[in-house]
């Protein structure tokens, strides 16, 4: 089992590697995200990769200097000539696109995209969150204490967001697109079917979300029969991390586990059955896809790559957020 979609904060990895095992995946994808979590998130990941050979695959985030995203392209070549699989882009959350400014479409992103769909660069994409984290009548309590509710000035409606991050998908349809946490569109099976009709490369993961598992308990035959069709679209994430204070991980795995099963289960007041996939569709789901975009082992670290990462960190990051960089390269790959 491959885990696609989890995350490194500050601090030791070894909680996560804990829960990994608890979960059931011996192997895992960390994607960094240097916009929420500092500057050396993205190094982070690449010590994760060092630290467990052959079984940490890593997608990198790009830098940002405020509202600025200095030399995207750039970065991207470097962030895949240092040693990462792909790319991680979480910019496209509200409360992140309301601090960054970040519009996909924008052309100052466009040689980025298109030298992802050259290289056939598998792109990690958050887009928007829950509908119902728009309207503070509608959003459950956690979306409300967490700051994720949307009603306020600044904030991008979601089908602005969907149309932004679709002009992207026109532009470059072979792009390697894993759309996060099913693309939020638990209520909106049809939606996401237009998709995959359209862009041969588009995949979805099925990190929770307690709304999507809400979502497929509430239309179990056409998320049954979605899970069957596309199963070969599909990758295995829990959003998992090495933040101790995360009391929801266990619950949150269990709903995975559950539809990929064939018994009955209950998560809270979350009950269904698993949705009775066979060999080669769970086979598919918990690793083959991700090895198809991302690649049958983890791309191996490159010295010289790295040296070039902090160059451009060095020049491009400001004095605290470098520093940061430099203790984890030396401590990791010095």
């Amino acid at each position: 089992m491959i885990d696609a979609h989890v995350h490194l904060r500050p601090g030791s990895p070894d909680l996560l590697m804990e829960r990994l095992n608890a979960f059931g995946a011996r192997s895992f994808n960390a994607l960094g995200v240097p916009a929420l979590w500092g500057d050396g998130n993205n190094l982070q990941c690449l010590a994760a990769k060092k630290r467990w050979p052959g079984r940490a695959w890593a997608f990198g985030g790009l830098h940002w200097r405020g509202r600025h995203c200095p030399a995207p392209e750039q970065q991207l070549r470097l962030l895949l000539d240092a040693g990462f699989d792909g790319l991680k882009l979480l910019e496209t959350k509200p409360t992140l696109q309301k601090d960054l400014g970040f519009l996909p479409d924008d052309r100052h992103f466009e040689a980025m995209f298109k030298l992802a769909e050259e290289r056939q660069v598998p792109i990690l994409w958050h887009v928007g969150d829950p509908a119902s984290f728009w309207d503070l009548s509608t959003a459950p309590d956690f979306a409300v204490a967490n700051g994720w509710t949307y009603e306020g000035e600044g904030f991008l409606s979601l089908n602005e967001l969907y149309g932004r991050t679709e002009r992207v998908l026109e532009r470059h349809p072979k792009l390697r697109v894993i759309l996060a946490h099913l693309y939020f569109c638990s209520d909106d099976r049809a939606h996401l079917e237009r998709l995959l009709s359209v862009y041969p490369n588009l995949h979805i993961d099925i990190t929770p979300g307690s709304e999507m598992y809400r979502g497929f308990a509430a239309d179990q035959p056409g998320w049954k029969a979605f899970f069957h069709q596309h199963a070969g679209r599909i990758l295995l994430g829990s959003d998992l991390t090495n933040e101790p204070e995360d009391a929801y991980w266990r619950d949150m795995s269990m709903l995975t586990r559950g539809i990929l099963g064939r018994a009955p289960f209950t998560v809270w007041d979350i009950r269904m059955d698993g949705f009775g996939l066979d060999e080669k569709q769970l086979a598919a789901i918990t690793g083959g896809n991700f090895k198809r975009l991302a690649g049958e082992n983890p791309k191996p670290l490159s010295r010289d790559g790295l040296a070039a990462l902090m160059a451009f960190y060095r020049d491009n990051l400001d004095q605290q957020g470098f520093a940061q960089c430099e203790e984890i390269y030396r401590g990791s790959f010095a």
